[in-house]
């Protein structure tokens, strides 16, 4: 009777565990997912069916089958460092619940952890999902109000002086950055005629142009007001920067047309480029608005590359 006695114990205390983890995982705001050692869906909870937007089945491949393509090496990478070498793992994923537009893509936190038997080997996965895309799209929004201009969407000052720094301090391979220095002439005139928003709509396409007109790995940054400076890594020559330099003039010689008027496009462009190693991101900018200067005296929108002459007093320049 004593032996009956306690099985019924342990067995109503297994009970009363079981009830608690079920109970638990049921009020968590995450999305649980166990699975064994041969990747066979032990147990879901419903959370993790509204997060991921999958119904109930058997393998791992039929629950997560919304991660999208591009995430899927990660997710099967992760999976197997854990039943195979019990390395807990933390990866961010995205995915797409199943005839959803292509925008609606949700972004979510992966938490495996391995469940090991009393011998250490690796019996299978506990995942906890989290839904972080709220999250993160703050978290985008804080970096993109922090290193980028809100109007254009160009590197703020800040940042296009900070990348400028980097390249500057970036071990010497024969090749150094330039800097293109654009300004707008007729910028202020617009404003004050045509009122700030088309003065802003007009900022916003020369920002497109500049876009098209440079290399992908250029940097294209709004200094303040109607200045943009253009980041160039990797330049070789001299000419490869005025080269540079006179696409950019070509694509903002063209009129652009805004809401209310079509108006024309004067630009100022200075350029910088130095062969040496000393030269500071500082130094570099200086130059670049000094050439920019003298391309605006000359009236004739075509960039000017930067000489030390450019430095002098006019009567000193002759």
């Amino acid at each position: 009777m004593n032996d009956s006695a306690d099985e019924m114990a342990a067995s109503e205390a297994l009970r009363g565990r079981e009830q608690l983890l079920q109970r638990l995982t049921e009020a968590l705001p995450v999305g649980v997912l166990q699975v064994d050692a041969r990747r066979r869906v032990v147990f879901t909870n419903d959370r993790l069916h509204e997060i991921v937007g999958t119904a109930r089945a058997t393998t791992l491949d039929e629950h997560l089958a919304t991660v999208i393509d591009r995430d899927r090496p990660l997710v099967d990478a992760a999976f197997d460092a854990v039943l195979r070498d019990g390395v807990d793992d933390d990866i961010d994923v995205r995915i797409r619940h199943l005839g959803a537009d292509e925008a609606e893509v949700r972004r979510c936190t992966l938490n495996l952890r391995a469940l090991t038997g009393d011998d250490g080997e690796v019996t299978g996965v506990i995942v906890c999902v989290s839904d972080v895309t709220e999250r993160a799209r703050r978290r985008d929004e804080l970096h993109m109000n922090a290193n980028f201009d809100v109007l254009t969407r160009c590197l703020n000052r800040a940042s296009t002086m900070a990348g400028l720094e980097a390249l500057l301090a970036a071990p010497f391979d024969g090749s150094r950055p330039a800097v293109v220095f654009v300004d707008l002439d007729r910028f202020k005139l617009l404003n004050d005629q045509q009122g700030r928003a088309a003065g802003d709509e007009f900022l916003g396409v020369v920002a497109r142009r500049l876009h098209g007109a440079v290399r992908e790995d250029d940097l294209v940054g709004r200094m303040g007001g109607d200045e943009f400076l253009v980041v160039c890594p990797g330049v070789s020559t001299a000419a490869e920067a005025v080269r540079t330099a006179i696409r950019i003039a070509e694509s903002l010689s063209h009129k652009i047309r805004l809401k209310t008027i079509t108006t024309s496009s004067q630009v100022s462009i200075g350029v910088a480029w130095s062969s040496g190693t000393d030269t500071d991101a500082d130094t570099l900018v200086a130059q670049a608005d000094a050439a920019m200067r003298e391309s605006k005296r000359r009236g004739a929108g075509r960039p000017v590359l930067f000489t030390p002459s450019l430095l002098r007093p006019p009567s000193q320049s002759a």
